[in-house]
């Protein structure tokens, strides 16, 4: 009996410290999801910034063109 009970002891020990690598496993899995959601994210910013910035320069173009497209018609 006292066999049996060490066995399921150790059983469960062995159990315990099987869920303990695995959830140091997953722990580090989600430590490498959330680094490559901020890189993702910060590469989404700058695609961002730089899509503003050739909006602006659109714009600015267009503003010339309607600007020199007036100045011929008046003439």
């Amino acid at each position: 009996l006292l066999n049996e009970v060490r066995a399921k002891a150790d059983a469960a020990a062995a159990d315990a410290a099987a869920a303990k690598t695995a959830a140091e496993a997953a722990r580090a899995a989600a430590d490498r999801a959330s680094q490559q959601a901020a890189s993702a994210a910060s590469t989404a910013n700058q695609a961002l910034s730089a899509a503003n910035s050739a909006q602006s320069c659109c714009d600015a173009n267009t503003e010339r063109l309607e600007r020199m497209f007036q100045r011929s018609m008046s003439k």
